[in-house]
């Protein structure tokens, strides 16, 4: 209390005054809190960075700056609402608050994790509210329940225990209602509300997605619960999502043809339970894969799903053959029940679960998983009859110019000076920060302005308080390159209808050649835009750039020097799709370079060659691994193992640097690190030293589709490039290497087929991957099952490529405790109720594989007469990712 109190005098005549505009008309105490709450949640953004020289982090700002700024972390937000609390004439108090395992009440520490409020109601009663969680209507978030926390009072306090929330006020509430056709098609409308803990998850991710997005989610989620299901709408209301008085609500209309199985007169199909995939019970369910615990299991909020369905079989005809019995569970921790009627051609479900606590000792947890096995059952069971014969945008680009200037000595400046509106809370959150990353061996880069002016027309500019420089996370791992730097530039201000304008200024020193790719349509609307590019006439003729009939081209002489220009104006938003590639391979861009591939692989094929000189001790490691060793294809393996574990990937890309900071290969393995070039080198050392004849390789980050490639390749872009291999030829075949780790299989490459720039001759060529190293899976499942739906089952799955390198560095890293969870969670998947007979594991074999034999009562649904179940997962649906119908 001490500490804030000086920060919370801090109020301005205009704090005042809003705390006068949110409370007028209110009568009562709970009425104030929700209306001053709300614009602190929502209209102060959760974001900014430290600027104190003592104590940084402990106090909060002045909550007048807060204010002022819209933005603060959780101990400037907790401030700003405690004042303006205070000021409404409420006994508000800063919360210390610990985020994680309850504190010891006799054994007192000071440290906290997080800043909240609590107003004080009644004498030691407190309610409390987190003003960080910006994407929730609860003042008090349900996943901060059963935690310690000290209230900042004048006269002190002692620790308290937030109370947890009850799962009732933390469900979703699905409704579907639907008709199955008598051609087999299906067509349902489903509805689903959000409360609690589940509004707050679930909104926070809607907000930040693009309706696309959204789009693809709920058509997966559809297909999943209802297989070969397409997704005609989805409404997720309320319109403006950063409106948090509004429930989170979503409805959706779906249709699957051939939806039930019909066979020799009888009918089944899988029920449309939704919850399945919809709601935060989902995930705490998902944690319970050990056999059994010593400890507790703790989660991290009570929530449910209650659901209901009806389902039309229109045309009648239909009789029940068998209809599923569900066993009810009730009892302090969680309860689940379940039950089917079928009256006049209309089949109704209903479904309850709860998670009714947020700790499972490990007697309750033997329990639950129990509990789940017999879920797991029920949720399997079908019916049986018999038969009878508009796009919103995130934010608007109201102009773009980009001015490029080449200088004689190959070195260019870069101008770019951007507007932008932003449109609703998703854009936002997106822009208002700039990022810009350079190195200043080889560049520099100045914001010359930044501003935002809100919807009022009021203009505030970013100043130096507001700008910080950082070095790039991986400057402390590796010492030996230049640090190069991140700008980040904080903008002050930024709401809806806001117009964020920039000017950012980059120079660039000489490089190899000039190239850049400039690009005219994205997923966000772009009302004008141009490029320009300034040189002298004798540099102008050396440069290359592609035709797009969409952009208009002009050219022109002034002042002595060429000038090149590109323009477009209006240009619609391209749908932000998943799983798309480069917007560059398709939407409206220009490709610019003076650059040439033969001359650029000489110069790198001279400047690695001559780093791997310098490689005494490179070359007695090599010899020493090798020695009594025939096998040719050993001796790479034993190198590259070595290589792998000795020098650790770090540093910058290496193409951000000049040719002539490689590392001789002997001081990149004395220091133990490098980037891909330097590895590369000293990797190349080792397989010159014992006799192989090694070739340096840029390979393409792009796979060899020509649209993604031609362009790149003929006007030259350095970007194509990101890592360097080794290639070697052995047995009449290339293998590719410095990819990987010591556990991955030499020749191993991240994709089957790729392109590459031959250093030696300066040619691209395929990068073919032999066969036996090609990245796949085989599952094989075989179920052996009796008359009383028991069976037992054995599963082997063979891994291959990278997927046996990630295997193989799993397993082999592993405690043996560790080997047991995942021996007990490989089981679980299989099914709760599995029972383990026998395992074999060959993890750091080629190829890895995993077999796992286990026994599953109840395998099978027998109802009646009837016997049905569930195939394994489908692998298609696991390697292709479907989403919406349509493109």
């Amino acid at each position: 209390w001490q500490l804030c109190r000086p920060h919370l005098e801090k109020i301005t005549p205009a704090m005042k005054t809003k705390v006068r505009e949110l409370t007028a008309g209110l009568t009562t105490p709970e009425q104030k809190i929700h209306a001053i709450f709300a614009f602190v949640a929502n209209r102060i953004r959760y974001m900014g960075i430290t600027t104190e020289k003592e104590a940084p982090g402990y106090e909060p700002h002045d909550v007048d700056i807060t204010f002022e700024n819209k933005y603060g972390v959780c101990r400037d937000k907790a401030a700003l609402l405690t004042a303006l609390l205070r000021e409404a004439g409420l006994k508000a108090y800063p919360v210390l608050f610990f985020s994680g395992e309850k504190k010891d009440a006799e054994v007192p520490n000071n440290y906290f994790n997080h800043a909240i409020v609590g107003v004080e109601l009644a004498a030691g009663k407190y309610l409390l509210m987190d003003p960080t969680d910006e994407t929730t209507k609860d003042l008090f978030p349900a996943y901060l329940s059963n935690m310690s926390y000290l209230v900042a009072t004048p006269e002190g306090d002692t620790l308290h225990t937030s109370p947890i929330v009850p799962a009732e006020k933390n469900l979703v509430r699905i409704a579907t209602t639907g008709e199955i056709t008598p051609d087999g098609t299906l067509e349902a409308v489903t509805e689903i509300a959000f409360d609690g803990v589940n509004d707050g998850v679930y909104r926070g991710v809607f907000m930040n997605w693009s309706p696309e997005k959204r789009h693809d989610f709920f058509a997966a989620r559809i297909r999943n619960i209802v297989p070969g299901a397409r997704l005609n709408r989805v409404e997720v209301l309320p319109a403006e999502l950063s409106d948090t008085g509004k429930p989170l609500r979503v409805k959706l209309s779906f249709s699957a043809a051939g939806f039930p199985l019909q066979r020799d007169g009888y009918m089944t199909f899988r029920l449309p339970w939704v919850g399945a995939d919809f709601g935060l019970v989902n995930f705490v369910i998902g944690k319970a894969g050990l056999e059994k615990r010593r400890f507790p299991m703790k989660v991290f909020s009570t929530c449910g799903a209650t659901e209901t369905f009806k389902i039309i079989l229109v045309g009648g005809g239909a009789t029940v053959a068998a209809l599923p019995q569900y066993r009810a569970i009730n009892d302090s921790e969680l309860s689940w029940d379940r039950s089917l009627s079928y009256t006049d051609g209309v089949l109704t479900g209903k479904s309850s679960f709860m998670i009714k606590t947020m700790e499972f000792s490990p007697a309750e947890y033997l329990r639950l998983r129990e509990h789940l096995k017999a879920i797991e059952y029920s949720r399997r069971k079908m019916p049986i009859f018999t038969m009878s014969p508009e796009r919103r945008a995130d934010s608007l680009l109201l102009s773009r110019r980009v001015d490029f200037v080449l200088d004689p000595d190959g070195s260019f400046t870069r101008t770019e000076t951007v507007r932008r509106k932003i449109l609703n809370y998703a854009g936002q959150k997106r822009f208002s920060e700039l990022k810009f990353t350079y190195n200043p061996c080889v560049s520099e880069v100045k914001v010359v302005r930044a501003s935002v002016t809100d919807a009022a027309g009021t203009t505030r500019l970013a100043d130096n308080k507001e700008r910080n420089l950082m070095d790039a996370p991986w400057v402390g791992d590796a010492p030996r390159y230049p640090a190069e730097k991140i700008l980040v530039v904080n903008l002050p201000g930024v709401g809806k209808d806001s117009v964020i304008e920039y000017t950012v200024t980059s120079r660039s020193k000489a490089a190899p050649f000039f190239s850049a790719v400039e690009l005219f349509q994205s997923t966000e609307p772009r009302e004008q835009q141009s490029i320009t590019l300034t040189a002298l006439p004798q540099m102008a003729a050396r440069i290359a750039f592609n035709q797009n009939e969409a952009i208009a081209f002009s050219r022109k002489e002034q002042d002595g020097k060429v000038v090149l220009q590109w323009q477009t104006g209006r240009m619609t938003a391209i749908p932000d799709e998943l799983q798309s590639p480069p917007l560059w391979s398709f939407a409206p861009a220009i490709f610019i370079s003076n650059g040439d591939w033969t001359t650029y692989a000489t110069a790198w094929n001279r400047a690695l060659i001559q780093a791997a000189a310098t490689a005494e001790q490179c070359g007695r490691e090599a010899k020493k691994l090798v020695q009594g060793v025939t096998d040719r294809r050993e001796m790479i393996r034993r190198i590259c193992a070595f290589q792998a574990v000795k020098v650790r990937p770090a540093g910058p890309d290496f193409t951000t640097l000049p040719q002539s900071l490689l590392t001789p290969a002997d001081r990149t393995l004395a220091d133990g690190y490098g980037h891909s070039a330097d590895r590369a080198t000293v990797l190349y050392a080792m397989l010159q030293a014992v006799g192989f004849q090694p070739e340096f390789v840029f390979p393409a980050k792009y796979p060899p589709v020509p649209e993604l490639l031609r362009r790149m390749t003929a006007f030259p872009q350095r970007l194509l490039f990101d890592t360097v291999w080794v290639r070697v030829k052995v047995a009449g075949e290339w293998l590719y290497l410095n990819y990987g780790n010591q556990y991955t299989e030499p020749g191993v490459l991240p994709a089957d087929a790729v392109s590459g720039l031959m250093l030696a001759s300066g040619r691209f060529e395929p990068i073919a991957v032999p066969e036996k190293l090609h990245n796949r899976m085989a599952v094989d499942n075989t179920i052996r099952l009796d008359a009383q739906g028991n069976a037992e089952i054995e599963r082997t799955v063979t891994y291959y490529g990278s997927h046996q390198a990630e295997f193989n560095q799993r397993y082999s890293e592993m405690t043996p405790e560790q080997r047991r969870r995942f021996l007990q969670n490989e089981t679980a998947a299989i099914s709760q109720a599995a029972v383990l007979k026998h395992h074999d594991i060959a993890a750091a074999a080629y190829p890895g594989r995993i077999r796992l034999t286990a026994t599953v009562p109840k395998f099978a649904v027998r109802d009646d007469r009837y016997l049905y179940f569930s195939l394994p997962a489908d692998m298609l649906q696991r390697l292709i990712r479907i989403g919406d119908e349509n493109r």
